[in-house]
């Protein structure tokens, strides 16, 4: 004989196997009736301009970076060329 605990358990499980696709496609209808925000034509002026500010930016700071990298290469380059004298330690 089959004991109720196992029969509740059985129950449990074909309800969710039955219950679990349901779920799914009125979440999946719900979520695809939805209409797609509008399309502002002048937030997205605005966005771009944003993103030329900042590639203006970014290469602005990079070029600043490599000329000071370039000037301390150089200045190590002239370093090591440099023969240093000998120094008086007492």
């Amino acid at each position: 004989m089959i004991g109720p605990i196992f029969t509740t358990i059985i129950a449990l499980f074909a309800f969710t196997i039955v219950i679990t696709p349901i779920v799914l496609l009125i979440i999946l209808i719900v979520r695809t009736s939805k209409k797609p925000p509008a399309i502002n034509k002048e937030r997205i002026d605005a966005l771009e301009q944003n993103d030329t500010i900042i590639v203006e930016d970014i290469n602005t700071a990079l070029t600043e970076l490599v000329t000071r990298l370039t000037e301390l290469e150089d200045k190590i380059e002239r370093e090591e060329s440099t023969v240093k004298g000998f120094g008086s330690k007492k």
